[in-house]
Order: C-alpha cells, then sequence, then structure tokens
C-alpha cells in the first residue's frame, strides 16, 4: 500500500473509531498502479455514528453521517465531494437524509439533495419527499414525490409525481399497480406513463407470475402495443428449483413474431449447482440457444469458507473452437476474525502468459479493481447472523452476485415483513411471509446494483438487520 493511501486509512480510523459502533467507517475504491500495488482512483466513502442506533440488531441504516471523497492526484479538503445525514423515527425508519456538496472556493458545504420519508403504523414507507436546494433562493425546491398505497402489508399502489416548475405543482409521472396471492407473493405488476395530452394513465408494461409452493414458476413481460391497443409479449422467464427448493434452472424466452410465428423461442439459460444443502452456489453454466440447441457461453465456479463467506469466483469463457471453458475472470474475497468483507478484488486472464494478472487498459468496466473496507471498534455486527434475544436473521453468500440465501429463526411463530435498502435509504424489495419460526428463502439479486445494502425482518415483537454486499 502507498504512503498516502495508508496516511489516509490510518487517519480515517483514527478520527472515527472512538464514534463507530463496530461498523463500517471506510470503502476505498482502487486499480492496480500497472507495478506492484493498487493505488485510489475512484472516490471514498467513509461513515461516522453518533452511538444512538443499536446497528447490531435494529437500526436500518445505522449511519448519522459519511462523506465521498474524490481523489485527484491526492486527498485534500479540496477533493472532497458529498456528505450525507440521516436520521431514524421511534422505529428505526429513515425519516429523513440531508446530502450536501463540497463547495472548493469558500471551502464550506451546500446543500443538494433533502429526502423526507413518512411510514404508516406497520412501518410500510407511504410518502418520500425529494427537495433539491436552489443556491440563489436559498429555499428548497419540491422535485420528486413517491406515493405508495398499503393492503395490510402489500404495496398496490405506486404513484411518482414531478414537480412542474411551469405551473408550480405536481404532475403525475409513473404508476405502478400490483396484485397479490394469498401467500403475498406478487402476481400482477402493471406498470404505466402519464399523458400530460389527455390526462389519463398510459399503459406500459405488465408482468404476470405464476407459483408452485410459494416458488415462482413463471414471469411474462408484455408492453403496450399503442398501434394496435394491445399486449404484445416479450419475455418469458420459466424457473426451476432442486429438492431443497434453490433456484436450479432459469429460462428466458423471447416471444417470435417473424413470419407471423408468435411462438416462444429459448434465449439465455441458466443453469446452477449446489455445496449439497447448503445454499451455497458450487458452479453456474449460462448458455445461448441456437435454433435447435444449446450453446456453452460462460461458466462461474464459487468456493466459501466454513462460515459461507464467499472466497473466489472464477469465471470462464466458453471457446467454440476448441470446446472447452477458458479462465477469464477472477474475482477473490477477504474477511475478518468477525466474517466482515476487508478486500474484494478482481483479476483477468492473460493467455500469453498463462497466469492472472490486473488489467489496467481497455474500458472501465474491462479494468481489475480493488475495494478495501475499514471497521470501528467494538463487538463488530457480524456479517453472516444477527441475534436478538432468540431470534436471529442470516444471509448467505456475502458478498453475493447472483443469489441471496437468508435464514431466519424466530422464538415463536410469527408473520413478519422483508425489506431491503441501499444506503440511499431507498427500499428495493418488500414482501410479507405468513406466520412461521423457521424460515428460508432464495431470492434473485442479479438485478441490483453492485454495492452495500440492508436487509430487515420485521415481526410484531423484533426487528433484525444485516448488511450484505453485491458484486459483480
Amino acid at each position: 500500500m502507498n504512503k498516502k493511501y495508508s496516511l489516509l486509512v490510518f487517519a480515517l480510523i483514527i478520527s472515527f473509531c472512538a464514534q463507530a459502533q463496530s461498523n463500517l467507517i471506510g470503502l476505498t475504491k482502487a486499480r492496480y498502479d500497472g507495478s506492484t500495488d493498487f493505488t485510489i482512483i475512484g472516490d471514498t466513502a467513509w461513515y461516522m455514528y453518533s452511538g444512538t442506533n443499536d446497528t447490531s440488531n435494529t437500526g436500518a441504516l445505522a449511519y448519522d453521517s459519511s462523506y465521498l471523497l474524490t481523489y485527484l492526484n491526492g486527498f485534500t479538503t479540496g477533493n472532497l465531494s458529498y456528505r450525507y445525514y440521516q436520521t431514524m423515527d421511534g422505529h428505526n425508519n429513515i425519516a429523513t437524509i440531508l446530502s450536501q456538496t463540497y463547495d472548493t472556493p469558500s471551502t464550506s458545504w451546500i446543500n443538494y439533495q433533502n429526502k423526507q420519508n413518512v411510514y404508516d403504523a406497520n412501518n410500510n414507507p407511504t410518502l418520500n419527499l425529494l427537495e433539491t436546494w436552489d443556491n440563489t433562493g436559498l429555499v428548497w425546491d419540491s422535485t420528486r414525490k413517491t406515493m405508495n398505497t398499503f393492503s395490510g402489508n402489500n404495496n398496490t399502489i405506486k404513484i411518482v409525481q414531478l414537480w412542474n416548475t411551469m405551473s408550480n405543482a405536481w404532475r403525475n409521472s409513473t404508476k405502478d399497480s400490483f396484485s397479490y396471492n394469498l401467500s403475498n407473493s406478487v402476481l400482477y405488476h402493471l406498470a404505466q406513463t402519464w399523458d400530460t395530452t389527455n390526462l389519463v394513465w398510459v399503459n406500459a408494461n405488465q408482468y404476470t407470475y405464476t407459483y408452485s409452493s410459494n416458488l415462482v414458476d413463471t414471469s411474462v413481460r408484455q408492453i403496450w402495443n399503442t398501434g394496435t391497443l394491445a399486449w404484445q409479449n416479450v419475455t418469458n422467464t420459466m424457473y426451476e428449483y432442486n429438492a431443497n427448493n434453490y433456484l436450479s434452472n432459469t429460462i428466458v424466452q423471447n416471444w417470435d413474431t417473424v413470419a407471423g410465428a408468435n411462438i416462444w423461442v429459448n434465449s439465455t439459460a441458466d443453469t446452477v449447482t449446489y455445496y449439497g444443502t447448503t445454499g451455497n452456489k458450487f458452479q453456474e453454466t449460462n448458455l445461448r440457444w441456437d435454433t435447435t440447441f444449446w450453446l456453452n457461453r460462460t461458466l462461474n465456479v464459487y468456493t466459501y469458507d466454513a462460515n459461507n463467506n464467499a472466497l473466489s469466483d472464477t469465471t470462464y469463457t466458453w471457446s467454440t473452437a476448441n470446446s472447452i471453458f477458458n479462465y477469464s475472470k477472477l474475482k477473490t474475497y477477504t474477511y475478518n476474525t468477525h466474517n466482515q468483507p476487508l478486500v474484494y478484488t478482481t483479476a483477468s486472464w492473460s493467455t500469453t502468459n498463462a497466469a492472472w494478472y490486473y488489467r489496467t487498459t481497455g474500458s472501465a468496466a474491462n479494468q481489475d479493481v480493488q475495494y478495501r473496507y475499514y471497521y470501528g471498534s467494538g463487538i463488530p455486527n457480524g456479517v453472516n447472523t444477527v441475534s436478538k434475544n432468540n431470534n436471529s436473521l442470516m444471509v448467505f453468500p456475502n458478498p453475493a452476485s447472483d443469489l441471496l440465501n437468508i435464514k431466519i429463526d424466530w422464538d415463536q411463530n410469527a408473520s413478519f415483513a422483508i425489506e431491503i435498502f441501499d444506503m440511499n435509504g431507498s427500499l428495493m424489495r418488500r414482501w410479507n411471509e405468513t406466520p412461521q419460526n423457521k424460515y428460508t428463502k432464495q431470492i434473485v439479486v442479479n438485478d441490483l446494483p453492485a454495492g452495500n445494502y440492508i436487509i430487515k425482518a420485521i415481526s410484531a415483537s423484533s426487528h433484525l438487520t444485516q448488511k450484505f454486499l453485491i458484486v459483480r
């Protein structure tokens, strides 16, 4: 590690350890310097805590403030980028998030955005209001409003409105409507947009789901054809499971309208095998349909430690010339003694040298990176399991890429909700479960962007919270 990097990390840890409650206090992104080490090339984030939130059990997003520091040939106050402050309500829901930008000429922080959240008696988020700071008028300007309607704990309608500066009024933008089965799984999702000319909602997309034993079997996406005023098929996704109810095969089909065929045609498939009953993936094969048969595309092989932490993810690509899989990409992970991630590194395969190396050329997406995580003192919030009284929540693998396993033990039968937030406090997923005390579920997370997330399990008597990381 270079001297400048070391000094920064040391300063972060010394400055924030007194306030941190065994939480993530620093996150750095680096790329290989082409010689001997990784050097920071991207934004660095760190987090501070007041100690008022019980982060090991009930805190939703535990930090009170966080900072982004832009790296421009060194770290100085002039390279400060953003900082965030958040407050929690009496039920540990995120009430407000204030973001500010650093103004270099005046060496001061300037308001940027303010988010306000309102919840109902069941802690369902009913209103999210986004405001943007007006530097000229020195006031908050309304920007976006999201309103959610719930039936019980099921989100049935979500309406997004944007502020119209011409009329000084809210204007509808998008609307999502949901219906559920008796197990609280989504059966139907209708997405609409607002027609500003005719002042009506216009169909855009609809999604239909089928289930067996509470496991999704199919999901069909259709788009609204404005010419025929009818729904038009787009994709059909079929899911298969193994004996332990872990997703083992996903097949995506496209709707073929060529020459009036109007049939579903295979497109891609993902086949997964597991380590016994652990729920950890052993390998995953991605295939492409070639008119009459499946063709290999990529193969991923995974390893884990005894605590279900992911240790490596090796990607192979299929060689049609040699009919074999060749090395392509390697992701490795290390952890501290509390199962918290410390270092995540990617590497590329050199066919010339037949060895792994750190790629520094090509597009940013193809260059290799390294993320390093730093924590405060005290009893850490374990990445794998968090417990409160006799209740516990476990998520693995952590980090995850495509699938995340959730295991919850309640001390007695309880109905509960599960929520997933990103680190900006945005609710990414929410669903409800019927009364039970032993719960396992595997969810697909490959649609979530890489980054840190919070998962919450909320019953009438207890809240369990856990952090997890998604990498690509």
